[in-house]
């Protein structure tokens, strides 16, 4: 399909006509990335790039069916594959979001107490400013207290990604959508499982053989949102004997006591040697152990209020959080990649719609059914008659069973 528009500016340079192609990938397991394949005659690299010498941010805006105009803000974090000519160059541009640009450069040395949904958010406001509102997609049932000590902001949201566990016992995931303004999100997997992309009459999204039958041809219902002709079922249940015995479905459950201290000690390899000790040290008491004693208000009647401290991971390893880790795992048991697609407006990582393959009905097709959206690629390409930007994507499918 091909674009209404699209410009591409980097710095103040328009650079739209050196545009050769661009990619986008968004992920439930990361933030938004991208690359832009340019054939510079204008000496765009030397005098931008390569002579300022430090990341440039690149802003991109484009119009697909007639929708709003979609703006995308990046940093270009590096240039590769270049290809020198007489009179031009051609290289690749690669692209983050510039939320992942703040998240990594800002150090985080501060201390959050809550819900993880409120950690995550205080991490992310302190690195990104007031103005920058973290979506919480779930509530989780993590609480405590986490005392982030001096590490970028990205790493310690990571940190209670993986501990967070909502009230369905699913984990978490920290992402960014292209359709979104650069919004991060922050949802559980289940979640995600009940979140359904609509299309514009109100239904569910549906992705679809592109298969036209005479019908549909009559009814000119052809190349619509979500159909494709290249379906690849990428893994089902992989070395699925390995997976029993790493405990993923729940079987072995190693729980680890944090708040004890263990000696271990090991027997020298060498007789008459220095023999080796380790040591596992508690949580310290005076972060989470000491009893905070919330005093009434001046004019108040009531006793003070006084509770125990305990650490946002305290839970790490228990049962119902490793199960949840193991499921996020597991949730890639049965993944469907579909290539070439009709590009669907505003649907994003962390929806789900249903697929539909061939003509066979749901009970005699298992590959058929509701999908979470794990990953999708955008390309965009200069078409060869140099008409305009064509537009598809490559979406990765993901649910633990068929």
């Amino acid at each position: 399909m091909l674009l209404d528009s699209f410009k591409v500016t980097a710095a103040t340079t328009n650079i739209t006509d050196m545009v050769m192609g661009m990619t986008f990938f968004e992920s439930i397991n990361g933030l938004l990335k991208g690359n832009i394949q340019m054939l510079d005659g204008a000496n765009f690299f030397d005098v931008v790039i390569g002579e300022q010498d430090k990341l440039c941010p690149v802003e991109i805006e484009f119009k697909y069916l007639a929708n709003k105009p979609v703006i995308l803000r990046f940093m270009i974090d590096g240039v590769n594959q270049m290809k020198i000519f007489k009179s031009e160059k051609s290289y690749v541009m690669h692209l983050i979001s510039f939320e992942e640009f703040n998240l990594k450069l800002n150090d985080i040395n501060d201390v959050y107490n809550g819900t993880a949904e409120e950690v995550v958010a205080g991490i992310y406001t302190q690195s990104m400013g007031e103005n920058n509102v973290l979506q919480i997609n779930t509530l989780s049932t993590t609480n405590g207290k986490y005392v982030v000590p001096n590490i970028p902001a990205i790493e310690a949201i990571a940190n209670v990604t993986y501990a967070a566990v909502d009230a369905n016992y699913t984990g978490f995931y920290f992402y960014q959508r292209l359709y979104d303004e650069g919004k991060c999100r922050f949802g559980s997997l289940h979640s995600m499982s009940i979140d359904f992309h609509k299309r514009d009459d109100g239904k569910v999204m549906k992705i679809s053989n592109a298969d036209i039958s005479l019908k549909e041809l009559n009814d000119n219902d052809i190349m619509s949102e979500g159909s494709a002709s290249i379906f690849e079922l990428e893994e089902y249940r992989m070395h699925h004997s390995d997976k029993l015995a790493r405990g993923e479905y729940g079987h072995k459950i190693h729980h680890i006591e944090l708040d004890k201290t263990n000696l271990k000690k090991n027997e020298p390899i060498i007789k008459n040697q220095t023999q080796v000790e380790t040591t596992r040290y508690k949580i310290s008491e005076f972060i989470y152990g000491r009893p905070i004693t919330i005093p009434p208000g001046p004019h108040s009647d009531e006793e003070p209020e006084t509770y125990e401290q305990k650490s946002l991971f305290h839970d790490v390893n228990s049962p119902n959080t490793q199960a949840a880790v193991n499921l996020k795992k597991r949730i890639y048991n049965n993944t469907l990649n579909v290539s070439g697609m009709v590009p669907a407006a505003y649907m994003g990582v962390g929806q789900s719609v249903e697929v539909e393959l061939g003509r066979a009905s749901p009970e005699e097709n298992i590959s058929g059914g509701t999908y979470i959206i794990a990953d999708i690629n955008h390309i965009f390409k200069i078409t060869d008659s140099g008409a305009g930007m064509d537009y598809v994507q490559n979406v990765k499918l993901l649910r633990e069973y068929a």
